[in-house]
């Protein structure tokens, strides 16, 4: 049994200001299934051939209850730099664009902002 999905553009728009392409799009599909961010990126890969070598960043994935209807807003970036000047390190994150710190490096990093608040001469006074 082959699940019949449907990808239509609802609107489009060249940011030029931003260097970048915006679109919103709606996927219909036959059952009610909600489909994961990883399947419906291969599955704009396939239907946009020409974006596959830009960078890709899905914003929004809003499934409608009820129904077969899921509304996808989704930017691609020609340009890795203006990707992450303009985005948040939390979506960027989320797309897998870059890696996560682990605890290890969080705990690096907060030792060494301790050490450079200590060498400036900021310091807090200890609580009584």
């Amino acid at each position: 049994m082959q699940k019949k999905l449907t990808l239509k553009i609802i609107n489009y728009h060249e940011n030029k200001l931003l260097n970048r392409i915006e679109i919103k799009m709606s996927l219909f599909t036959l059952k009610k299934n909600c489909l994961n961010k990883n399947h419906i990126e291969e599955l704009i890969h396939k239907t946009l051939p020409h974006y596959t070598n830009k960078h890709l960043i899905v914003k929004k994935i809003d499934y409608k209850f009820g129904g077969n209807k899921t509304i996808i807003n989704c930017v691609i970036y020609d340009d890795i730099n203006d990707m992450h000047r303009l985005e948040t390190v939390k979506i960027l994150k989320k797309n897998k664009i870059i890696a996560s710190f682990s605890k290890g490096k969080r705990r690096i990093l907060k030792e060494k902002a301790k050490k450079n608040k200590l060498k400036i001469g900021i310091k807090r006074l200890p609580r009584k």
